[in-house]
């Protein structure tokens, strides 16, 4: 009888397709996601084996090809450098026939393994999703393109900022100050770079990976600031 899409830019792609749907944002329960004090925090963090200081980035998807999870690894690397506290922590599977074999990948670009933390070892210590969560201090989701962007409004209600890429619902999520948005990468000529994708030739946006890794240093750098996007996510995540 008629057609219904999770997002704002969602409607807007169907209507230049000369279709007219109706919104109908997915919402989360704020008594499951909810955040933790810094005390729990700190206890979640101890049971999974993570170090009180550490910073943790996190990734929570599944693995498949339009979540770029190479471009989060790529970004990771340089940014953790010179910072020996800092953990990627990735809540999907290793291996993926949809997705990557995240190990090999990261044995090609010779980063330390132990930089990175997956699901299968820590869902064994936290087996709830909001608190796997809770222990991290900031959530990158850079995909080529989502529809909504479920686990953004999963972080923020879990009082979690973060970081999208600045198209499809990323801009609608995190603008106004509610996360980080990165900006995508431009050709010669200044338009936006965007190849074919899977799943029937979809447009895939590609963030621009220094801007990516400054954001990164921005939100490390700046706890107040994670703090404030944080309570601004939040709020907008319980309407």
């Amino acid at each position: 009888d008629g057609m219904m899409v999770i997002s704002k830019f969602g409607v807007e792609a169907m209507r230049q397709a000369g279709k007219r749907v109706v919104l109908c944002h997915p919402g989360v329960d704020a008594n499951e996601f909810h955040p933790a004090t810094w005390q729990e925090k700190i206890e979640l963090r101890k049971k999974a084996g993570i170090p009180e200081n550490a910073f943790v980035v996190g990734m929570f998807c599944v693995n498949q090809g339009r979540k770029n999870i190479p471009g989060t690894l790529d970004g990771f690397a340089e940014f953790c450098k010179d910072k020996p506290e800092a953990l990627l922590y990735l809540d999907m599977d290793k291996e993926s026939g949809a997705g990557w074999s995240i190990p090999k990948t990261i044995q090609q670009m010779e980063f330390d393994p132990k930089r990175v933390l997956f699901r299968e070892t820590v869902a064994k210590a936290l087996p709830s999703l909001r608190d796997r969560y809770c222990i991290l201090d900031i959530q990158s989701l850079m995909s080529f393109r989502e529809g909504f962007g479920l686990p953004i409004l999963e972080a923020m209600a879990c009082g979690i900022p973060n970081i999208a890429m600045d198209w499809c619902s990323g801009t609608e999520l995190l603008s106004d100050g509610r996360g980080f948005l990165v900006p995508a990468i431009k050709d010669s000529k200044g338009q936006s770079y965007m190849p074919r994708g899977t799943w029937g030739g979809a447009r895939d946006m590609h963030p621009d990976l220094p801007s990516y890794i400054n954001i990164l240093n921005i939100a490390y750098s700046n706890p107040g600031l994670r703090q404030r996007m944080a309570e601004t996510g939040y709020a907008f995540a319980k309407e």
